[in-house]
């Protein structure tokens, strides 16, 4: 019986956990691509192309993923808006020790 040959993965290298000054964790304020909604959530990875690298990101309102550019993550908006965000987040991630 002769031995699988392994799958190189290609996963980290198309999809790295950093770009920039952003990387995957971050609790951030962003656009969203589907509708252009302001929203809050934490990055999960980026996808790096030539000409717009966006980033795949758990919304945090939504309770989904959503994908944003990442020129639309990071926007600076007023500390009235901020409360605003923050009250409507509905999804917590579960933080539970290992």
């Amino acid at each position: 019986m002769g031995r699988k040959k392994k799958i190189k993965s290609t996963f980290h290298e198309r999809f790295p956990a950093e770009h920039g000054n952003l990387k995957a964790g971050d609790k951030v304020v962003y656009k969203r691509m589907s509708d252009g909604t302001v929203s809050v959530g934490i990055i999960k990875y980026f996808y790096v192309n030539s000409e717009n690298p966006s980033a795949t990101i758990i919304d945090l309102i939504l309770g989904n993923f959503q994908t944003a550019f990442v020129s639309d993550i990071g926007l600076e908006i007023t500390d009235k808006k901020k409360k605003a965000l923050d009250a409507k987040v509905s999804f917590k991630p579960n933080r539970s020790s290992k």
